[in-house]
Formats: C-alpha cells, sequence, structure tokens
C-alpha cells in the first residue's frame, strides 16, 4: 500500500503534467493542474482546461465588463494617444493603468489601478489630463 505524502503528491503531479501533456496535443485542450489538497486517505487537486486557438496558442478573452466599456466607450473619450497597456502618472496616485470604464457613473467613470493594486475612480477630466501627459516608460 502506498502513502500519501508531500513527496508522493509531488511526484504525482509531474506524472499528471506528462500525461494533460499527452492529451493537449491529441485533443487542442491546454489542462493546468491546480492546487493539491492531500491526507492519508487521498488527495484532489482542481483541473482547469482552455481551448487552443487556430496559431496553437491558448485564446484569451475579454470577461470584465468594465475593461469592455473603456475599449469601446472610454476611448473615442480619452483620444487617439490612449492605449489600454500603458502606464500613465496621475497627481496624488502615481503611476497607475486604466482598467475599466462605467457610463453609469457620470461623475467618476474611469476606473483606474495602480502598481500597487489599489484601484480608483477617475473624473474624464482627470483622466485626459493624465493621457496628455503621455505615457509612462
Amino acid at each position: 500500500m502506498t502513502v500519501i505524502n508531500k513527496a508522493t503528491v509531488q511526484n504525482a503531479r509531474v506524472e499528471l503534467d506528462k500525461a494533460l501533456a499527452l492529451v493537449a496535443a491529441k485533443t487542442g485542450i491546454d489542462f493546468k493542474v491546480g492546487r493539491i489538497l492531500f491526507s492519508p486517505a487521498g488527495f484532489r487537486c482542481k483541473l482547469e482546461g482552455t481551448p487552443r486557438g487556430a496559431a496553437g496558442l491558448p485564446t484569451t478573452t475579454v470577461t470584465s465588463p468594465e475593461l469592455v466599456a473603456l475599449l469601446l466607450k472610454g476611448k473615442p473619450v480619452l483620444g487617439a494617444t490612449f492605449n489600454e497597456k500603458n502606464y500613465y502618472n496621475a497627481r496624488g496616485i502615481g503611476t497607475m493603468q486604466f482598467v475599466g470604464y462605467k457610463a453609469s457613473a457620470h461623475k467618476y467613470p474611469f476606473i483606474v489601478k495602480t502598481v500597487m493594486g489599489k484601484r480608483y475612480k477617475m473624473s474624464v477630466i482627470q483622466a485626459l489630463e493624465a493621457v496628455r501627459a503621455g505615457a509612462v516608460v
């Protein structure tokens, strides 16, 4: 009888990754083994699968409705020099990135995230000032 301990689980993860790589090659689905919880009686893990794109890479989808709104409605407001992937500098906040837009929030429609991960709301005027100042390189 095999005893389930940390070393056994680590070996099982390696073997699972090898087996799932073979399945991924046949099916076109990329698998990822998440956290493994174990006890002497057994173990369980989270398994995620994502479809591959036409080029063989996992497909990415924008799931956040705030980000979709930023790309559709916020981008025309900020102008042609705005790029959602760039970081900008704002007075009082520091270096930040635009991550969302809420059309229903009339005073502060833009949502930004600092490099430390904190989120703030911004008015259209504040957002325009940050974009006009240019992206931080």
